[in-house]
């Protein structure tokens, strides 16, 4: 019995990581990887609203959700490229 592999859309694993970081990289495979990524992205996320909404911190909210952009931007650009990496091996 043959296993075949489809290729994965790296527009689609982009966006599926916009939406929900690490979403798609699991999409591609990389499921380890994308749980890691879920995991930091709700810790971030949640550090980010606490700091505002309870404490309101306003300078340490800031550099969390500066941190949580620049996280969330790399989110999708891995997303895209890991896709494209997966695709080169097939």
């Amino acid at each position: 019995m043959e296993v075949t592999t489809k290729k994965k859309k790296p527009g689609l694993a982009a966006i599926a990581s916009f939406f929900i970081p690490g979403i798609g990289q699991i999409y591609s495979g990389e499921v380890r990887k994308g749980i890691g990524f879920i995991i930091i992205g709700v810790i971030f996320g949640s550090m980010t609203l606490i700091l505002f909404w309870q404490h309101r911190m306003i300078g340490p909210f800031l550099v969390s959700g500066a941190l949580y952009l620049l996280f969330w931007m790399y989110n999708i650009y891995d997303a895209y490229r890991t896709a494209e990496v997966i695709n080169s091996q097939i």
